[in-house]
């Protein structure tokens, strides 16, 4: 949505859980949501639930190098169900999947993204190395192995 860069650098701020579930944000509406967390605008956010948002590679990079750059210290729950990253999403997320970036994650949902083996794999590496140490659950439900 267009009136996205104005809202989520006013709303973020005073919130510890975002639920946009549901709401076709369009790449307009993630990038506004990169600039906020970007901003610093984030930084309570406990959780973030973007379930069936659209969200797509390229609107998965921008979220990511928003986190990477300003990382969600304090998130705990991330949930991208629902949204086909089947087309390298995986590969994008996995740079974002670790403690400098996200050092507090315990539940990560990524149920019915369009995965298959190479992207468990991925996620499987992300566990083997210790990269999500506080990581308590892992929902990869509807993903092809």
């Amino acid at each position: 949505p267009p009136e996205a860069p104005r809202i989520f650098p006013l709303l973020l701020p005073c919130l510890e859980s975002l639920s946009l579930k549901g709401n076709l944000l369009g790449l307009a509406g993630f990038r506004g949501l990169a600039e906020a967390l970007r901003a610093g605008h984030g930084s309570f956010l406990r959780s973030l639930d973007l379930e069936r948002t659209g969200l797509n590679k390229e609107g998965l990079e921008t979220i990511c190098e928003a986190i990477t750059q300003t990382p969600l210290q304090h998130l705990e729950t991330l949930n991208l169900s629902q949204n086909d990253l089947s087309n390298s999403g995986m590969s994008v997320l996995c740079h974002v999947l670790s403690v400098t970036s996200l050092p507090h994650l315990r539940v990560l949902l990524l149920r019915d993204c369009g995965f298959g083996s190479a992207e468990m794999h991925s996620v499987a590496q992300v566990l083997e190395e210790g990269r999500l140490p506080k990581l308590e659950s892992l929902d990869l439900e509807g993903n092809e192995w």
